[in-house]
């Protein structure tokens, strides 16, 4: 039954003829929502008295269509549909009978609380199983058809950038946002020879910050995270021999490091340890600060943001990627190579790596494919993947997004990704805490290691290499030994596989551990730890350092060196394994010549994750019997070197985790190859090491230690079997597939069911569940039925701590009439439980919006309060009635306010805007011949003064926006032109002739080339206003985009419509603002008012009055006034 209604509009003062026809707008500049986000529907140019009737049929014929009337009054009237008032589904929207467009209703329910995704397009990810899409924030900006200018009609037009969150919303997929500075090419913001400690390059990361954060917001229940680019490192810098390296400072980052006590030097390994040591600190802060300000500036707009940014290789020391870093993460993100030194599985302590500055976070992961070697095809494939992910879910994942995914099918994803759906909620829920071991990450180590290869890399000259000779080299026909050129990451990397492989050797062993930074030594990291594993450690640590392993000591902790440390730690276990040198002994086989060795298998075998995993297998031994002589607890008992342990603790109980990551070579030819991965089934015995719960109901953990737990199992490749363990202390002869993992749940008791209550309320249902005497996390799959027997949901979830369930799920208002039945199950101890809900379809009235509106009113007050000084930025077409208003009630509430025209408030930034340190300089050769090279096109480019860009054929063809033609000679004018569209910036003098070949690929013909450092005289020589605007796309260079393509020093109000103030037509293409005012929306009278922080300069904000005629400027500024008392 369609249900109509009527909402009358305000009366409007107009100044302006009413449009010919009613027309219906998204004031939200949106046209799909999740279910519990308010709709705006606004329907302008309906004469006074005129009714017109707006409908939302659903494409479900259960689902109740809404119709209601609207009344016009000589303006625009605007209604909301509330929150919850539609049910999911896809709606077509009428206006007096005829389709106006569609609109996407979504639930925003995601099959599982473990987020998922892979590398596809937006439709094709759900067939490999994902429930997320990763995302990046680029292509801002509706700008005219020139492009020297914001779009003056902006609605209507959606940029690339606010698409994707608008198709990931109607297909129902969360958005993370992976970035935003920069693309995947440079892994530094704005290209990959930037310095990130330049002022200039903070103020436009910043400034991207801000601009991000007030874009993206308006999709806020969509997004999950938010970071700023991939992989960061910082750039390379300049040697003393003058060639580039890692761990150099550069010179425009003086300022940076003096501000922060060490006194610069280009030669920073040239000085005393502890001058090192400061240096390494400072260097090892910069991104760290950097992204702090970023959280800082993102959160300004956006508080409830969530900051989740890539830090990523903790070995790369020099590049300053410190695993300290991740502490300004709201969610840690990383994402750990494989299959380069470590195994798929091995994922787990390069996770654990990763989060060494707080081991019991959970982590926000992207993981590689198959990096090298011939494809392998699924099966095999799938194992490897199936090992990576189980062992990332012992690690503490929240979230993986699959990358380079190469001969995995969506069909193989879904395999993975659909089983890991299923156990992640559990482990979303439990706590990774209850370990008593741990692994130093010694950065001290670490930073003194690279000390003497960054004072070698200062004396190198140019093409000469560092080298090292490898000795003791595992048996094979192709070398004993070989010198090797080597860098910094090499040194990093040594000590990397040292940390790890005894992380991952002892979770072998039985006795899982943490890993723990040396700096939060300080902080308590050892609080709960009984024995501390130091490896490599050659370098002493700073004081304050061993006065707490002094301590933990002196309380009864035990310290596990290896015989690679040479350092003394008093009462310290030597294991009997030596850790050094592992990343060298495969790396130079896994990059010898494979026809070096006897016979193609040989060859191969060194490319394997079997090799590479080698001496993981080969330090459980020693590292198990080191430990048998601590306090710490073993976890499970076996004579295995291939399962991995691990623990979490889950309330009442504790659920154990055993992973198979067993690799069996198959029997091959001498002239075939052995594939990098070799998973297999596995069968070995190994007896549970259960933890003593209190068995007696309502008794704490720890309560009266009982010692017959009950153990439940989930098992097999999908999770999709479970058993009792009749005697859960007894040996286990288990059988595993290839990478599997088995999840064992650890309880005082057996649950005895699951309770569940489920109520409807305004088109919401709320589930309530409780396991029965037993409070844990366990593994539940909701199941939701409508009244027509269609299952609305089904998602995998898990209890709580306290053993107990609560979620909403939308319905909608209009939600067929009847009742839902919910189920709940668990294959695990096979429990069940059942609930209906009564629901009472209905067609609610949208409520009417006011035609004056104030965006972040409370954000704005705080503004106000701080009495800023403004500037009221006007407009010939500014009225000056509205000014004076505006101006008179600032001075009244004591703000200090000039007026000055636009044009001396906005100016246009000069670009480049962000240089490297050093450019290449293209002059007039004196002695160089021009190359002769083919040409039949003569270009004349000029750049005049105020930056005005044109290139012309010699018959005066205008070819400015394609100006690299094949076969074109060009002969540089004016005055002279910088060429930053790739990772360079290029400068060529006037007079300078480039040869455009068929590639379209630039070379000069009589220039000679000069690097020169690009200092504050030489940018303000080069760098001219930009004549053109485009969108950032997150390639090598910031181009000139809107906003922050001007500048300003003030702190401005700007007033009008795109139509009659630059000012504001800048800020409304910007795509900045909650919403756009025209001549058709809010309508005559009406206003905007909106806070815009730091559009054209940092922490400088704009409040924007925006409307359409004298009447809704004076409404603003009566609005703007109430925030004032």
């Amino acid at each position: 039954m369609l249900r109509r209604f009527s909402v009358a509009a305000a009366v409007l003062a107009s100044c302006f003829s009413p449009l010919s026809a009613a027309e219906l707008l998204f004031p939200q500049e949106r046209q799909a929502f999740y279910s519990h986000e308010p709709i705006e529907l606004a329907v302008t140019g309906l004469p006074e008295g005129a009714k017109a009737v707006v409908e939302l049929v659903p494409t479900r014929a259960a689902v109740t269509p809404i119709s209601f009337d609207v009344l016009g009054k000589t303006g625009t009237t605007t209604v909301e549909v509330t929150s919850g008032s539609l049910a999911p589904d896809v709606y077509v929207v009428k206006l007096d009978g005829k389709e106006i467009g569609k609109l996407t209703i979504s639930s925003g329910v995601i099959d599982s609380t473990l987020l998922v995704s892979q590398t596809a397009s937006l439709n094709e990810l759900k067939a490999g199983g994902a429930n997320f899409f990763l995302g990046n924030a680029f292509s801002f900006g509706r700008l005219n058809p020139r492009q020297d200018g914001p779009s003056l009609a902006p609605r209507g037009t959606k940029t690339v950038g606010m698409r994707v969150f608008e198709d990931a919303i109607a297909a129902n997929l969360p958005t993370v946002v992976y970035m935003y500075w920069t693309g995947y090419v440079t892994h530094k913001p704005f290209g990959s020879m930037k310095s990130w400690a330049a002022a200039e390059m903070n103020d436009s990361m910043r400034l991207l910050s801000f601009h991000t954060s007030q874009r993206v917001r308006r999709f806020a229940p969509n997004i999950i995270s938010v970071g700023t680019l991939d992989e960061p490192g910082l750039g390379w810098g300049k040697t003393p021999a003058g060639g580039t390296a890692s761990g150099f400072p550069d010179w425009d980052e003086q300022a940076w490091y003096e501000q922060r006590g060490w006194q610069f030097t280009d030669d920073p390994a040239s000085r005393a340890d502890d001058d090192w040591l400061k240096y390494m600190t400072i260097r090892c802060e910069i991104m760290r600060d950097c992204q702090r300000q970023a959280r800082r500036d993102l959160k300004t707009p956006w508080p409830q943001a969530t900051f989740s940014t890539d830090l990523y290789a903790p070995h790369a020391i020099m590049d300053g990627t410190d695993p300290l870093n991740q502490e300004v993460n709201d969610l840690p993100a990383s994402h750990v190579f494989v299959d380069w030194g470590i195994d798929r599985l091995g994922a787990y302590s390069g996770v654990q790596l990763e989060k060494s500055h707080d081991p019991t976070s959970r982590m926000a992961h992207a993981m590689n494919g198959q990096l090298f070697g011939d494809p392998v095809a699924p099966p095999q494939q799938t194992h490897a993947y199936r090992a990576a992910v189980n062992g990332m879910l012992a690690a503490g994942l929240t979230s993986n997004w699959w990358l380079n995914t190469g001969v995995m099918k969506p069909a193989d994803l879904a395999e993975v990704n659909n089983a890991a759906k299923k156990i992640g909620p559990v482990f979303k829920e439990t706590m990774f805490t209850g370990h008593d071991v741990a692994v130093l990450w010694s950065f001290t180590e670490l930073a003194m290691r690279q000390k003497d290869i960054t004072l070698k890399e200062s004396r190198k000259k140019t093409g000469e290499q560092i080298k090292r000779m490898i000795v003791s080299l595992p048996e094979n026909t192709a070398l004993q030994e070989k010198e090797i050129d080597i860098n910094a990451y090499h040194i990093g990397g040594d000590y990397k596989e040292s940390v790890l492989t005894a992380h991952y050797a002892l979770a072998r062993a039985g006795f899982p551990a943490q890993i723990i930074h040396e700096r939060t030594l300080p902080y308590g990291a050892l609080k709960t730890i009984k024995t501390l594993v130091i490896v490599g450690q050659t370098h002493a640590l700073p004081d304050t350092i061993t006065e707490h392993l002094k301590k933990f000591s002196d309380a009864g902790g035990r310290i596990i060196v290896d015989k690679s440390t040479t350092q003394d730690f008093r009462n310290a276990i030597v294991a009997d394994v030596d850790l050094r040198g592992l990343s060298y002994r495969w790396s130079v086989l896994f990059l010898q010549d494979a026809k070096s060795f006897k016979t193609p298998r040989e060859a191969s075998l060194f490319q394997t994750n079997h090799f590479m995993d080698e001496p993981v297998r080969n330090a459980v031994a020693p590292l198990k019997a080191a430990m048998r002589q601590t306090a710490s607890k073993l976890w499970a008992e076996t004579d295995s070197t291939e399962l991995l342990i691990e623990h979490q603790r889950g309330g009442e109980g504790t659920i154990l985790l055993a992973i198979n990551g067993y690799e069996e070579l198959p029997a091959i030819a001498d002239d075939k190859k052995y594939p990098i991965y070799n998973y297999a089934p596995y069968s070995p015995k190994f007896a549970l090491r259960l933890p003593a719960l209190s068995l007696e109901v309502g008794r704490s953990t720890g309560a009266n230690p009982q010692s017959s737990p009950v153990v439940f199992t989930l098992e097999g490749p999908n999770f999709d079997r479970s058993i009792e363990l009749a005697d859960p202390a007894a040996p286990i002869a288990a059988k595993f597939e290839p990478g599997e993992m088995k999840v064992y749940f650890v309880a005082p008791r057996k649950p005895e069911g699951i309770a569940v209550a489920a109520t409807v309320h305004n088109g919401t249902l709320a589930i309530e569940a409780t396991l029965k005497r037993l409070s844990m996390p366990w593994p539940i799959v909701v199941s939701i039925t409508d009244p027509t027997g269609q299952e609305l949901f089904r998602v995998n979830r898990s209890t709580n701590l306290t053993g107990k369930f609560y979620e909403t799920f939308p319905l909608g208002a209009n939600a067929p009439s009847g009742e839902y039945v919910v189920k709940l199950t668990s294959v695990v101890a096979n429990l069940a439980g059942e609930t209906k809900a009564a629901h009472q379809s209905k067609s609610r009235v949208p409520r009417a919006v006011a035609n004056v509106r104030v965006f972040d009113a409370e954000r704005l007050k705080d503004f106000l309060l701080t009495k800023p000084e403004f500037v009221v930025a006007t407009h010939s077409n500014t009225p000056a009635d509205a000014v004076r208003l505006l101006t008179d009630r600032l001075a009244i509430a004591g703000l200090k306010v000039t007026v000055k025209p636009e044009s001396e408030v906005l100016r246009k930034v000069a670009y480049p805007r962000v240089w490297n340190p050093y450019a290449k300089v293209f002059t007039v050769s004196k002695t160089k011949e021009p190359t002769a090279l083919k040409f039949d096109k003569e270009i004349t480019l000029n750049v005049d003064a105020s930056g005005s860009f044109t290139a012309k054929t010699a018959d005066g063809q205008d070819v400015s926006n394609d100006w690299r033609l094949p076969n074109a000679r060009i002969t540089i004018v004016g005055e002279g032109f910088v060429d930053f569209s790739g990772d360079v910036e290029q400068c060529y003098e006037p007079g300078v002739q480039l040869h455009v070949n068929e590639q379209r690929q630039v070379t000069s013909l009589n220039a000679d080339v000069t690097e020169v450092k690009t200092s504050t005289e030489f940018r303000a020589r080069w760098a001219k206003p930009w004549s053109k605007l485009t969108q950032h796309v997150g390639a090598y260079q910031l181009p000139a985009q809107l906003p922050e393509a001007y500048t300003t020093d003030s702190h401005l109000i700007v007033l009008g419509s795109s139509t009659t103030s630059h000012a504001v037509a800048l800020l409304q293409a910007s795509e900045l603002l909650p919403q756009i005012a025209d001549e058709k929306y809010p309508g005559p009278g009406g206003a905007l008012v909106s806070l815009c922080w730091s559009p054209f300069a940092v922490e400088k904000n704009a409040i924007v009055l925006a409307s359409s005629d004298l009447a809704g400027l004076k409404a603003a500024v009566e609005a703007l006034t109430q925030l004032l008392k």
